[in-house]
């Protein structure tokens, strides 16, 4: 018996095309957005590490050139003096002598903080600034006057009494005027004397205590010795030079590189040096004695975790590697750091420390990301509606066909046909009508905006070139006097401060000369202002065409002053050219007839010098108008050369 089963078809599931259409679409944006979001992060971490790096190598090379600057003048002073003892040229059993050797040096260098020799009687002679404010107060109550902070003082210790220092306010001589107060010490027995001792050569101290006031510093040292034809050779004394490391913590404070970046100066001991926190480098002791610091026992969390990681990674600070680069972790965030030595030829050695927590960026990162992630997320609704809105615009003829193979295949040709119709009018009308739009479109605006680059190129031109002649009419202006057409005096302050500059690294000689019309005034008295413009302009020339190098300046120094530069010129060169311009001047033979010479002359002052460090294009300036002076005394239409040396 065969009995009937009924079979049913199995169907294919069907995808509907605008799916089909749509979800790849949709797949893409998201990969896309996705790989944008964590490129970004990516970028941004990386960023920051870029950041810190350059940021900390920034900030480290501005702490040594701050070293340099500060720590390099002490030692500079010792050395000038050292080897003034050594050439002959200061006896240091003659402590007046000395003294005026300290008084000068002192008011050459500004920034020089003290100054002082000690020899091995236990007499003592040297300068010091009140920069501590602590010790100005105590020196006003003393000496009953106001005092500035940088004012100086005289430290004396006699035989008469060689247990007892002794401080004065000082005169224009720098001779003691008025005793402010003493303490008690023997130069002999204090830290930095034992350390030039023991050292036998110019060096730095260790960091010690200062009595006054009560911190501590570290003084440049240079022992010296009696004559090496002595067979036995003896320490005479001790030049020194000091300077309080509270300063450099301040600097330090001062940096501003980072909103919660920290820095600081350690020895390879561990004991802090000094430190942006400005905390106090050394503790009291239960007996009110002051003992070092360290960095492991600082109170900023820091500084300790930093330390404290150091020397549990290297043991000692002595294992530590030059240009150390660390990430610490630190409170559930990370610290940058960058340990750097600092080193000197006078055996100075210490380690440079920078610190930024990497919240200091990671705030902005974070934002950014986050931003990115939202714009990533608009961009992805926007970008789906816009594919479901094209697929909707492309599958609509396709199910137009659709309909009409539907309509063929049931045999309604009257709907088939008409289905066909709008269906073939919508595909060519894409694919004419808005394409050739399109085309026509691109093409008329590709015209519009060549011939807009063209005209805008044109108008950039013209505007650039007129820039240019206004520049070089401004520098004109700015650059030269507007009566005798050679360089001004902002012109000249700027030329000899380059080549100041340059002449101190190639340490080759600089001259000036500066000169000054001889009775100008009586001139102008009798031949009149214009008469006197006239004279000034002839002058000017004349000076002008003196010089043969490019590489020389001659300038208005104001009034009837003149000034010429000269480069790479010693002292014999100078007053070759300035005999030279003398005689110009003579052959110029322009009628003076108030002056008993009869015609116009100049006086000058010459000065050479090789420019050396604690020295400024002030100095060249002073000596030169020294010497001018100095002609005009011995009678005018001469040129004198200054003394000046170094």
């Amino acid at each position: 018996m065969i009995s009937d089963r009924s079979t049913k078809s199995h169907k294919i599931p069907q995808i509907p095309l605008r799916l089909v259409l749509i979800v790849p679409f949709v797949l893409q944006i998201v990969g896309a957005v996705g790989i944008v979001g964590y490129s970004s992060y990516r970028n941004g971490q990386e960023a920051v590490n870029s950041m810190a790096d350059r940021m900390m190598e920034q900030t480290t090379k501005r702490v040594r050139d701050h070293l340099d600057n500060t720590l390099q003048i002490q030692q500079q002073a010792v050395a000038i003096n050292h080897s003034a003892f050594e050439q002959g040229a200061l006896k240091i059993d003659n402590l007046e002598q000395v003294r005026s050797q300290l008084w000068q040096q002192m008011n050459l260098s500004p920034n020089l903080s003290s100054t002082y020799f000690a020899n091995e009687r236990g007499e003592f002679i040297g300068y010091f600034r009140l920069l501590s404010k602590e010790i100005v107060e105590k020196a006003e109550k003393l000496s009953d006057e106001t005092l500035q902070q940088g004012t100086l003082v005289l430290g004396e210790v006699n035989l008469t009494d060689v247990n007892k220092r002794k401080y004065y306010l000082v005169d224009n001589q720098g001779r003691g005027r008025k005793f402010v107060y003493g303490i008690s010490s023997d130069v002999k027995s204090t830290d930095w004397y034992i350390a030039a001792k023991k050292a036998k050569k110019q060096t730095w101290s260790p960091i010690f205590v200062y009595k006054v006031p009560n911190t501590f510093g570290l003084d440049a040292i240079a022992p010296i010795y009696n004559s090496k034809d002595n067979d036995k050779v003896e320490l005479q004394g001790v030049f020194s030079s000091g300077i309080i490391l509270d300063g450099i913590g301040t600097f330090l404070n001062n940096l501003n590189f980072s909103p919660s970046g920290k820095t600081f100066i350690i020895e390879h001991s561990g004991n802090i040096v000094a430190t942006s926190t400005l905390e106090t480098p050394f503790l009291k002791n239960e007996q009110g004695a002051l003992t070092r610091l360290s960095a492991t026992q600082s109170q900023d969390p820091q500084t300790r975790a930093i330390a404290t990681y150091l020397q549990a990674k290297y043991g000692d600070f002595h294992q530590v590697p030059n240009y150390l680069h660390l990430q610490v972790p630190f409170q559930g965030k990370t610290l940058f750091v960058r340990v750097t030595p600092y080193q000197d030829r006078r055996d100075l050695d210490w380690l440079v420390v920078v610190v930024i927590p990497d919240t200091d960026f990671m705030g902005e990162i974070q934002a950014n990301f986050r931003l990115t992630i939202l714009i990533s997320v608009i961009t992805l609704l926007i970008a789906t509606g816009l594919g479901i809105m094209t697929t909707r615009w492309i599958t609509h003829p396709i199910l137009r066909l659709a309909k009409a193979s539907q309509a063929i295949a049931k045999g309604d040709w009257q709907n088939s046909v008409v289905v066909e119709n709008q269906t073939q009018q919508i595909l060519e009308s894409q694919s004419i009508t808005e394409v050739n739009t399109l085309f026509d479109s691109f093409h008329g605006m590709a015209i519009q905006l060549k011939e807009s680059f063209e005209t805008l190129e044109h108008r950039v031109e013209e505007r650039t070139n007129e820039l240019m002649i206004a520049n070089r009419q401004l520098e004109s202006l700015v650059n030269l006097d507007g009566l005798t057409h050679i360089a001004n005096r902002r012109r000249f302050n700027n030329y000899l401060e380059i080549e100041w500059q340059r002449h101190q690294r190639e340490q080759r000689p600089l001259a000036l000369i500066l000169m000054d019309i001889d009775y100008f005034k009586r001139y102008n008295d009798s031949y009149g202002h214009q008469g006197g413009d006239d004279c000034l302009i002839q002058v000017a020339q004349v000076i002008a065409q003196t010089p043969k190098r490019p590489t020389d300046l001659t300038a208005r120094y104001g009034g009837e002053e003149f000034v010429i530069v000269l480069c790479n010129t010693d002292t014999e060169g100078a007053l070759k050219i300035a005999d030279a311009v003398q005689t110009a001047i003579a052959d110029l033979a322009i009628p003076h007839e108030t002056y008993v010479n009869n015609y116009v002359t100049l006086s000058m002052g010459v000065a050479s010098l090789i420019p050396i460090s604690g020295q400024n294009p002030e100095s060249l300036i002073s000596y030169a108008d020294k010497a001018l002076y100095t002609a005009k005394d011995q009678g005018r239409n001469r040129a004198i050369a200054s003394s000046c040396s170094n």
